[in-house]
């Protein structure tokens, strides 16, 4: 589908500009299983390539948390009225224990799981730091919305599901879920996919 958004968009944008985050390999050390993420990168870069995108690349482990926060910022900053910016993420998910005041129903944050995250939390060794929060990502897509304004055009893909296995045999022959059932948290909290 977002196949079909990108070629419907009117040819004559100010600007148009892609960044495109895919990570398969997570280290091992993360707890997180490989995935297929930098596969969509090239696929779907084959067709920003054609509707004359300027695409960034962020792949496996240089999608760090600080990599993919800068590579928002640049696009954020940059962004002009009627631009046309797309951003797509592949890569997984997690859901990571909301913090006071919360802004969940359920209590819990999603996030995109950087290259350099953990699966789990450990106090003064990893405590969230490179889980990039959904509140932070809603604080730059805004950004971006208000720069390009009613003439521009702002395209978000997030394949990134926080619970893919939740819902499979641990049996199931697919090794390469998205996202995990697993919620982050610092106080030790369940998490419990609301279905």
């Amino acid at each position: 589908s977002a196949v079909l958004v990108l070629a419907v968009m009117v040819a004559e944008a100010q600007k148009k500009t892609a960044l495109v985050v895919g990570i398969s390999d997570y280290p091992e050390s993360s707890g997180f299983r490989p995935i297929h993420g930098d596969n969509d990168a090239k696929v779907i870069n084959y067709s920003l390539e054609k509707q004359g995108f300027t695409i960034t690349q962020i792949l496996n482990s240089d999608a760090t948390a600080l990599n993919i926060r800068n590579a928002l910022e640049n696009v954020a900053n940059n962004s002009q009225s009627g631009d046309y910016v797309y951003l797509h993420f592949s890569c997984h998910g997690q859901p990571v224990e909301d913090k006071e005041p919360f802004d969940e129903d359920d209590h819990w944050d999603e996030a995109l799981v950087a290259y350099d995250a953990k699966i789990n939390y450990q106090s003064g060794v990893y405590e969230g730091e490179n889980h990039i929060l959904d509140d932070e990502l809603y604080g730059y897509f805004n950004r971006i919305r208000d720069n390009v304004g009613s003439q521009g055009f702002l395209c978000v893909v997030i394949d990134a599901c926080h619970s893919g296995n939740s819902s499979r045999d641990d049996d199931d022959d697919e090794k390469t879920v998205r996202g995990v059932s697993d919620g982050f948290s610092s106080s030790g909290k369940s998490f419990a996919p609301v279905i």
